[in-house]
């Protein structure tokens, strides 16, 4: 199950990227570029919200790779590896990860100011500022940080990544954490 777990972190590093890569396009002092700004600040928010979901499902696995389903109890193998099942809702992993101590109190209240802020941006098309999507950014990128340190084998296979979210991390250290 290995595998999974840093095809999991993989994909939560490329939506990490992504989510950067939104904020650092637009010019935020062009009033033109009012409605792109937005846009990119949404979709920012929604891949932080995705990355952060992998994060938390790399800590679901680490403990049993039946819990990742949404139905444990219907967990199969080749469903598994070939990814044909419904997964655990993002809500019920942060109850699952609270239960199972994976990650700290502080990590878990991340995720869930995250989720409050995709909700308003995806489903009632609320503006994020400029200095709220920072600081998502920052606090993601540091659980993801502490996540891809845990230990030796991972910080060795992400070692560029890790340097690339730290020069991240460190571009929004200016911002307050939400």
């Amino acid at each position: 199950m290995h595998v999974y777990r840093l095809r999991l972190l993989t994909n939560a590093v490329l939506f990490l990227r992504e989510a950067v890569a939104e904020y650092a396009i637009f010019n935020e002092t062009d009033p033109a570029c009012k409605d792109e700004l937005s846009l990119r600040r949404s979709k920012a928010v929604i891949y932080i919200h995705l990355a952060a979901e992998m994060i938390m499902k790399k800590g679901i696995l680490e403990n049993n790779w039946r819990d990742i389903f949404a139905r444990p109890e219907h967990a199969d193998k080749s469903r598994f590896r070939s990814g044909d099942f419904k997964s655990i809702s993002y809500t019920a992993c942060l109850k699952y990860l609270e239960s199972h101590s994976a990650f700290s109190k502080a990590e878990l209240k991340v995720f869930e100011r995250l989720a409050v802020q995709r909700n308003k941006v995806f489903h009632f098309a609320h503006a994020i500022t400029s200095a709220s999507l920072k600081s998502l950014l920052k606090g993601t990128a540091r659980v993801l940080l502490d996540y891809l340190n845990k230990d030796e084998e991972t910080a060795r296979a992400f070692g560029e990544e890790i340097n690339e979210i730290k020069s991240w991390s460190n571009e929004f250290t200016r911002y307050k954490q939400l």
